[in-house]
């Protein structure tokens, strides 16, 4: 029974928003602390009347825990709950508690920050804080100037009870604050992993896995904004007779023959490049800081394109290599130019920056 109970409240705390959830361990502690305050007021020989206001605390907290459980009214709960607890606890206890200003004070800072951490309205958070803020001036200027509006206590008990309710204000907030903490990071890690993914989808293409032409573009750019290369060499490929493929042997096919060319071409360039999708059946591939000979033998691997089942995959392409002036824009038109003359030479090959037309 008890495991059912438990798998229900952690069901209800991952709906729960992070200000509803703080506001429900709130709840939970202001309710521990009534208890113990009764305990304590009992134990200490307090006068009983201090305990009608914790008895008002319970019922709160109860009606409170249930209404986020059902998510009704939660927000109005919480504005209603904080000011009940200011002008029909706090206040009237300072005059039943021989006007202990230390703990009042106290009691009016843990509900500021509770009402920081619980409400979600800025106008709330604010109006509360000021109404605290009034309402301890008001209490210092009556304990001044009007002292015998104050029911005077005193003795061991009061100084037990003042050590009760400090150790109470102290690890409400404590424990408020760093649960709060805790779940903000847990969102934060959560939204930066969201973050993370879209960005993911947005930058890859969905068929081959390899990077989108906006994303490539974005890369080739960036590369160029930074001059971080030595040298940088420009790929245009395509697959020979797609065309054919899609009609003979259908899409579905022709999807498998994109995929794999992308694999091998991602493969073949490794950590030396990035490799994209154009477009259609065009790849896009960029080489920085390589030589000359290294890329040339680069080029030969790209174009022996290993089997797909029994199927033959050819593809033809250009290498523009930057001589320093150019931008990405034309550097890309010199390479789509040379996969042109690559395929008015038959195919099944790849031209470079120093081939003639």
């Amino acid at each position: 029974m008890s495991k059912k109970i438990m798998q229900k409240i952690a069901e209800s705390d991952r709906k729960l928003s992070l200000s509803d959830y703080i506001f429900r361990v709130f709840l939970t502690l202001v309710l521990c602390a009534a208890l113990a305050s009764i305990i304590g007021n009992i134990a200490t020989n307090f006068p009983m009347i201090a305990n009608v206001k914790w008895v008002f605390v319970i019922l709160l907290c109860l009606l409170g825990l249930w209404l986020v459980y059902k998510a009704l009214y939660v927000e109005l709960f919480k504005t209603l709950a904080l000011l009940s607890a200011l002008c029909f606890v706090i206040l009237p206890s300072w005059f039943y508690g021989g006007g202990d200003n230390t703990i009042t004070i106290l009691y009016l800072m843990m509900m500021s920050i509770e009402a920081f951490l619980v409400l979600e309205k800025s106008f709330c958070r604010w109006l509360f804080t000021v109404l605290s803020a009034v309402s301890c001036v008001a209490l210092l200027s009556i304990g001044y100037y009007f002292p015998h509006f104050i029911q005077k206590t005193g003795g061991q008990n009061v100084f037990m009870d003042t050590l009760i309710q400090i150790a109470i204000v102290f690890t409400v907030i404590i424990i408020s604050i760093a649960i709060y903490t805790k779940r903000y990071r847990q969102q934060h890690e959560q939204l930066i992993g969201a973050n993370e993914k879209l960005e993911k989808l947005a930058s890859i293409d969905i068929l081959s896995g390899i990077y989108n032409r906006r994303k490539f573009l974005e890369i080739l750019d960036a590369l160029f904004v930074k001059q971080g290369f030595e040298s940088l060499y420009l790929v245009m490929l395509d697959i020979d007779h797609f065309k054919k493929i899609n009609d003979t042997c259908g899409h579905h096919t022709g999807d498998r023959a994109i995929r794999h060319v992308a694999e091998h071409c991602r493969n073949i360039v490794g950590n030396r490049g990035n490799v994209g999708r154009y477009g259609g059946d065009e790849f896009v591939i960029s080489l920085k800081n390589l030589d000359d000979k290294s890329v040339e033998k680069l080029a030969q691997q790209l174009c022996e394109v290993p089997v797909l089942g029994e199927m033959p995959i050819q593809i033809s392409g250009g290498i523009a290599k930057w001589q320093g002036e150019e931008d990405a824009e034309i550097l890309m038109g010199k390479a789509d130019d040379l996969l042109l003359l690559a395929k008015n030479r038959g195919k099944g090959r790849i031209c470079f920056w120093n081939d003639k037309t």
